[in-house]
């Protein structure tokens, strides 16, 4: 009787005159080892666990793909969701890389000053010219031991953040 007048039903046979899905309309079936239909979890759409709607009206092809995107949506949702330590933890490791990176910031324009002054003074007695050079040098250890400390900040801490969210996620 399906596809007559009088069911309601199209002549496909998605759906049952009953208004029920029938075979390969969103019956909770098996396509590759998915479940396909509009919700595989079971229940509604929304998720109130009531009765699926009616989709003999739509496209079933529009239909299953959009039941496909949603069955992929749930499946990798845990991998997309980021939950509240998660952020914390990624804020606390991005705040402490960026005072890391401020720190190195600013001994590195200390050191442009100084750079700039022992030239002066070089520039205007060359003969106290190479008592500068132990300051120049003093700056450039300056500058080598905050990139250092940038790097070792950012290692650890990428390294920290990793470990604290796979402990937070389930195993």
């Amino acid at each position: 009787m399906a596809g007559d007048q009088h069911s309601g039903a199209p002549a496909d046979g998605h759906n049952k005159p009953d208004g029920k899905p029938g075979p390969g309309g969103g019956d909770g079936g098996s396509k590759n080892g998915k479940p396909s239909g509009p919700n595989p979890a079971g229940g509604s759409p929304a998720g109130g666990g009531g009765a699926a709607p009616s989709t003999s009206a739509l496209n079933q092809q529009v239909v299953q793909a959009a039941a496909f995107s949603n069955y992929e949506n749930a499946d990798y949702a845990p991998t997309m969701v980021a939950t509240p330590p998660e952020i914390m933890v990624g804020q606390t490791t991005g705040l402490a890389v960026q005072d890391a990176a401020n720190y190195m910031n600013a001994i590195m324009q200390i050191a442009v000053a100084a750079q700039a002054v022992a030239i002066k003074k070089a520039a205007e007695d060359p003969a106290m010219a190479a008592a500068e050079i132990p300051l120049l040098t003093d700056i450039q250890n300056m500058v080598t031991q905050a990139v250092q400390v940038y790097g070792t900040v950012s290692s650890t801490a990428g390294t920290s953040a990793k470990t604290v969210i796979s402990d937070l996620k389930p195993s």
